[in-house]
C-alpha cells in the first residue's frame, strides 16, 4: 500500500512538472516577423519578439544579405500597450510612438545613445492615417538626425514607415527597397502617400 501511494506522489510530481514546463514555454515564446522585399532589390530584414512579462517585449532585429550573411542585429525592449509603444534602455522608460501624439502631429525622436541625445537620433514625423478594411495604419517619415537637426547618414536615408499599434511596423521603405511584414502583403497597394 506505502508503494502505492508512492507510484500515486511521483505521477502526481511528474504531471505537475510537465504542465510547470508548458506554462514556461508559453511565456518565453518567441515570435519571429519576416519581411518580405517587394521590388527588385532583396535584402533580409526580420524581427523576433519575446514577451519578457505583461505588456514587456525583447524585439531583435535582423538585417543583412538575401542568403542571410553577413547579418547585424539592433536589440531594443518595449512596453506595448493598445495605442502607445515606450521604450527601456537601462532604468529608464523613454516614450516612443503613440497614437495621442500622431493625432497631435507630434514629432517623436528615437534617440540611439541616450547619454549623447543630440549625438545621434531618429525623428518620427507624422504624415496620414491609413484606414484599410477597418484597421488604422499610421505612416511615418524617418530620418536619421545629428547634432542641430542636419540629416545624418547612419547607414540609413529619410524613409516612410507604415506603422500598426497592435503588431508593430508593417512597411518600409528606404534605398529604393520596400520591406512588407508577411501577412500583410494585400494591403500595400493602400500603403500610398
Amino acid at each position: 500500500m506505502k508503494g502505492c501511494w508512492m507510484k500515486i506522489c511521483m505521477i502526481f510530481v511528474l504531471l505537475l512538472g510537465g504542465i510547470s514546463l508548458k506554462a514556461q514555454n508559453i511565456i518565453c515564446k518567441v515570435d519571429t516577423l519576416r519581411f518580405k522585399s517587394v521590388g527588385p532589390i532583396v535584402d533580409t530584414f526580420y524581427l523576433t519578439r519575446e514577451k519578457l512579462k505583461g505588456n514587456v517585449y525583447r524585439q531583435v532585429k535582423y538585417y543583412g544579405f538575401s542568403d542571410n550573411s553577413n547579418l547585424t542585429t539592433v536589440i531594443d525592449t518595449f512596453i506595448i500597450s493598445k495605442n502607445e509603444w515606450k521604450k527601456l534602455y537601462k532604468s529608464d522608460t523613454i516614450p516612443f510612438l503613440s497614437v495621442k501624439d500622431f493625432l497631435a502631429k507630434n514629432k517623436t525622436y528615437e534617440y540611439i545613445d541616450t547619454v549623447n541625445k543630440e549625438f545621434l537620433y531618429y525623428e518620427y514625423e507624422p504624415v496620414k492615417r491609413i484606414r484599410v478594411s477597418k484597421k488604422n495604419f499610421y505612416l511615418y517619415k524617418v530620418k536619421p538626425m545629428s547634432g542641430k537637426g542636419m540629416v545624418e547618414g547612419l547607414g540609413d536615408d529619410i524613409r516612410y514607415m507604415i506603422f500598426d499599434f497592435s503588431i508593430g511596423e508593417v512597411y518600409r521603405n528606404t534605398y529604393r527597397i520596400e520591406k512588407v511584414l508577411s501577412g500583410y502583403e494585400s494591403f500595400v497597394k493602400d500603403f500610398k502617400w
